[in-house]
């Protein structure tokens, strides 16, 4: 049954985006969150990249519409800037990955993956040309995210490891943690859709919500838990006044939630974990403090960068080893910050940093211009994108997830948003799923 389901909404979203290149987006994200070998009922789909067909879908939507080529003159401002930014981060990691890094065979995946992740953040940003668009694709983010959270809560998909959801997730998002990070960043869009969307679109904030929350409270990741605290005080703080009582009032809504689901007496020992002195610090925290110094070690040694993947499968074993006087074997920094400085230079992380508070400042803009238009509901979305890049970043700063997809994701939703008529303009209830 799942099968064929799964297959019907394939050819649905491959008709579809024909019709409307937002659809592409769904396409990808359907071979994302719901990507067949990594569910108990993929088994007789292959061994395809759906994945990479996916993002080929979401690539023709792009030519097809013409959105693609349209897209440098859609930029305007601070988007555009976010636009520059993102080729230079991509000249700069290739510069890096094919005369500085230290070992090109193993530079050569991550080196790719930013290639992909770089193209994915402008085929976004080019197929949402309206309102409806960027609405859309929000709720396509949430019914997608809320599959994983289904399969977890309803199914009883998974297994626990030392008290957290392990044997779940999505390319780039096998274990807990990284899991957590993506779930995170999803969960303010899926809940700024139950105040910010009307109509049947609201249901889907409700019902979805909840399953990704109660996936984030499986998870039992303290950097998750870190970043929806920063995400709910950014969405807070950084909106405009006359939507802060109704986020506020979602945010206490997920809170109660969150009291339900919590019953996890490890998820709240893990969170107060984060704040004990250095003598009640468990394994797992004190092993990141030697993995971050040997990182900010081969920084000072290699500053213009090694190529991808280059602490942990070249340069992490030797420098743990150098302060610890112990094989750790093979470990990544936990730290995406600066596995980013490692992997592609002081120059990199600056680039990349640069974009994505630029990004952060256009959407900050432009829910100011929606305000004043009087446009309530894309000002809550808005917030809510604001709050998804800052859970991305507090949970970047606890594992190598810096690089992960969906922070290119959440860039290429704020140069669209950023694009986007504050008045009037094309598209405002067009098309389907209004």
């Amino acid at each position: 049954m799942m099968v064929i389901l799964w297959f019907c909404c394939f050819l649905f979203a491959c008709v579809m985006l024909f019709r409307r290149p937002v659809w592409g987006i769904a396409l990808y994200m359907q071979t994302f969150f719901a990507f067949p070998p990594m569910w108990w009922w993929g088994e007789s789909f292959g061994d395809y990249r759906w994945n990479l067909i996916g993002g080929i879908g979401l690539l023709i939507a792009a030519l097809v519409s013409g959105t693609i080529f349209s897209l440098p003159s859609r930029c305007k401002g601070l988007s555009k800037n976010s636009f520059w930014l993102l080729v230079a981060i991509v000249i700069n990691a290739t510069l890096v990955h094919y005369l500085l890094s230290a070992q090109p065979e193993t530079s050569e995946q991550p080196y790719n993956n930013l290639l992909k992740f770089s193209l994915l953040q402008l085929l976004i940003a080019a197929v949402i040309r309206t309102r409806n668009d960027f609405m859309i694709a929000l709720v396509i983010l949430a019914i997608a995210a809320g599959y994983i959270g289904y399969e977890v809560t309803i199914n009883d998909r998974g297994s626990f490891r030392e008290g957290r959801l392990e044997g779940v997730g999505a390319p780039g998002a096998a274990n807990a943690n990284e899991l957590a990070s993506l779930m995170i960043t999803v969960l303010p869009l899926a809940g700024a859709i139950i105040i910010g969307v009307k109509g049947w679109k609201r249901l889907v904030g409700i019902v979805m919500s909840p399953l990704i929350l109660n996936v984030i409270v499986e998870c039992s990741s303290r950097g998750a838990m870190l970043g929806g605290v920063l995400a709910s005080g950014v969405m807070v703080f950084l909106s405009p006044r006359a939507i802060r009582k109704q986020i506020i009032g979602a945010l206490v809504l997920g809170c109660l939630a969150l009291a339900v689901l919590a019953g996890n007496t490890r998820l709240v020992e893990r969170f107060n974990s984060i704040f004990v002195g250095e003598d009640e610090r468990d394994a797992s925290a004190s092993n990141r403090l030697i993995f971050w110094r040997a990182g900010l070690y081969v920084l000072a040694d290699h500053p213009l960068g090694s190529g991808g993947a280059a602490f942990k499968n070249v340069h992490g074993r030797s420098y743990i080893y150098d302060i610890e006087g112990e094989d750790f074997g093979n470990r990544a920094i936990h730290n995406g910050y600066i596995n980013e400085s490692v992997e592609w230079g002081i120059q990199g992380l600056t680039l990349h940093l640069a974009m994505i508070g630029i990004c952060a400042v256009m959407v900050r803009r432009q829910i100011r211009s929606f305000q004043e238009a009087g446009d309530v509901q894309m000002g809550i979305l808005g917030s809510a994108l604001l709050g998804a890049i800052a859970a991305f970043m507090v949970t970047s700063m606890f594992g190598d997830k810096f690089d992960a997809e969906w922070g290119y994701w959440c860039c290429g939703l704020a140069m669209a948003y950023g694009n986007l008529p504050t008045e009037g303009g094309e598209g405002q209830q067009d098309g389907v799923l209004q």
